[in-house]
């Protein structure tokens, strides 16, 4: 096999390298950002011997996951009263009393559910309060995936500041190798070996630096429109 052979091959192999790193950052972004929605819909739910129309939103969370973020969010506005099958909340400092759970019965799709116990309060009450509570699942659900995502991002820009070492780390082997093809006894062949080697990696650093760049930017922008 001839040099430019060998080079056409590489070259070859550092796109094909560099395509299939997009391709699966671009699918993870995509991915995320349908899993992000403020949707909250009406249903008729049980509350253990209660069963009354409910809003629900759900999550892609582990049903553990969200039990967990739910119950450290709602104890800092409400009195909790666990009744086994659910909680009946009081909203601190207010007359606000509703009931919640989490929804397993999707493993992979949890959602909560949140219903006003109506008892002895007004028509304008009832409208007033589950706008309250509405507004309330808002807010813990964008908590939540703006933590994921803050999270995710931290995690990106590390991972890239570690590929920007090595590229820097690569390129100035370079400039020491080529320094030595001048020095005596220099062996040209290997030198040059050396460096088309950095250069290949280098190439297929800067492809994936470039994937976490737009993995960054993506995730920062939907971080804005959530906030």
């Amino acid at each position: 096999m001839n040099t430019e052979t060998m080079k056409t091959n590489s070259i070859m192999r550092n796109i094909k390298y560099g395509a299939t790193l997009l391709l699966l950052f671009i699918s993870f972004i995509t991915t995320f950002a349908q899993d992000f929605n403020l949707n909250i819909h009406t249903a008729t739910v049980s509350f253990g011997e209660i069963t009354q129309d409910a809003f629900v939103t759900d999550f892609n969370l582990s049903n553990e996951k969200l039990k967990k973020e739910w119950w450290r969010y709602i104890k800092k506005h409400a009195v909790l009263d666990n009744k086994g099958s659910h909680h009946e909340n009081k909203i601190l400092a207010t007359d606000i009393v509703f009931l919640s759970l989490v929804d397993e019965s999707n493993e992979n799709k949890p959602a909560l559910n949140i219903a006003l116990k109506k008892d002895n309060l007004s028509d304008s009450n009832v409208q007033r309060y589950n706008q309250y509570l509405k507004d309330l699942m808002i807010d813990f659900k964008v908590g939540i995936y703006s933590t994921i995502m803050q999270k995710r991002i931290e995690d990106d820009e590390k991972k890239s500041k570690k590929v920007s070492t090595k590229i820097g780390k690569l390129e100035r082997s370079n400039s020491k190798l080529e320094s030595s093809k001048n020095k005596k006894n220099a062996s040209l062949d290997t030198i040059t070996k050396k460096i088309r080697t950095n250069n290949a990696a280098i190439e297929k650093l800067r492809v994936e630096l470039f994937a976490y760049q737009k993995k960054i930017g993506a995730l920062k922008n939907d971080l804005l429109k959530i906030k």
